[in-house]
């Protein structure tokens, strides 16, 4: 049994205390089962986690129902997140972010997690059709139904942080209490403008990706291998990620810990909770060996040494190799003709 339980923080600015490490619940239905699934909750639970992200990847909403039927009869001390279903990419007569659609994605998560409220509901898909304005307003029918709790937001660039904010501000609707950002120790650009915005407006930052795909889990320093959930086609992991750049910034890193016999993954996973603009990170464990396996990283120390080596390895702002950005990514930054 572990001693040593996950620390709590407060998200953003009034929002709920939550764990330092938080539990996705991405693979469950998808390729966890549903009874390990539950272990995994109980076993997180045991080590002092509250904060459970249900949103899952295909299997029709499975993850939400997994979640939903573990934490029935213990309900009040989990904090619960998870965001909008992805109906718009699925329907051709959807209409995105629209008010309409946004009342039929929560009411569908609340009915498959069998809530009455979920505590933190993400805007995840980052249109440009649908008004702000009407986005938010209908945010604020859902708080002031009971529906949500909280609202935040992932794959929004930090220009429209201070939009989302303003809206809010007008609309008299609680602002944004949290924001997903994909942050790790080999892509740092999200220390220029995205984590001083969350900062300044008092919104928690849930940190995604720690491991960078899996190649900070220390099990690519003797080559770049493909994790078991990639496609070898796959852009979004090829291009970003598995880069000879890549590789030789984990070998370097290896050979940093090595003298501590430190692992690589409570490292990578401790130098994003270092940071103290972020409130939590998101953990992504497969089967109940990887979630203790992560778990049992809070005994991992960080200390000032560990900073100014990774500092001169990945300048704060910069990030490891070329074309290191998500290809799906919007890009609107330049326009020509």
């Amino acid at each position: 049994m572990m001693q040593k339980k996950v620390a709590k923080v407060g998200l953003g600015k009034g929002g709920p205390e939550v764990a330092r490490l938080c539990l996705s619940a991405r693979m469950f239905g998808n390729g966890t089962e549903e009874h390990e699934a539950i272990e995994m909750i109980a076993s997180y639970a045991q080590a002092g986690g509250n904060f459970v992200d249900a949103t899952g990847c295909g299997a029709d909403g499975a993850a939400e129902r997994i979640v939903g039927r573990a934490l029935r009869g213990d309900r009040e001390r989990w904090v619960v997140a998870t965001t909008s279903d992805g109906l718009a990419k699925r329907n051709a007569n959807a209409e995105g972010l629209s008010g309409h659609w946004l009342r039929q994605a929560i009411d569908r998560s609340r009915d498959r997690l069998g809530v009455k409220k979920i505590d933190l509901y993400y805007l995840r898909l980052n249109e440009t059709m649908t008004r702000l304005e009407d986005t938010v307003e209908t945010l604020g029918e859902m708080i002031e139904a009971g529906k949500i709790g909280g609202w935040g937001f992932a794959n929004f660039g930090a220009w429209r942080i201070a939009e989302l904010v303003h809206i809010a501000d007008c609309l008299d609707v609680p602002r944004p209490i949290a924001a997903q950002s994909y942050y790790h120790a080999l892509y740092r650009l999200m220390e220029m403008d995205y984590l001083p915005a969350c900062a300044h407006f008092g919104i928690g930052v849930v940190g995604c990706a720690p491991l960078a795909r899996g190649i900070l889990s220390g099990e690519f320093t003797s080559g770049i291998q493909l994790p078991s959930y990639a496609e070898p086609q796959d852009p979004v992991i090829m291009e970003p990620t598995f880069q000879p750049a890549a590789a030789d910034a984990v070998r370097a890193i290896a050979r940093h810990l090595q003298p501590s016999g430190r692992a690589m993954t409570g490292f990578a996973l401790q130098w994003v909770l270092a940071n103290q603009l972020v409130s939590s990170v998101l953990i992504r464990p497969d089967s109940l060996a990887q979630l203790d396996s992560q778990l049992r990283t809070i005994e991992t120390s960080y200390t000032p040494s560990d900073e100014a080596f990774m500092n001169d390895l990945v300048a704060c702002g910069s990030f490891i190799g070329t074309g290191y950005l998500n290809p799906k990514a919007a890009k609107s930054g330049r326009v020509v003709g």
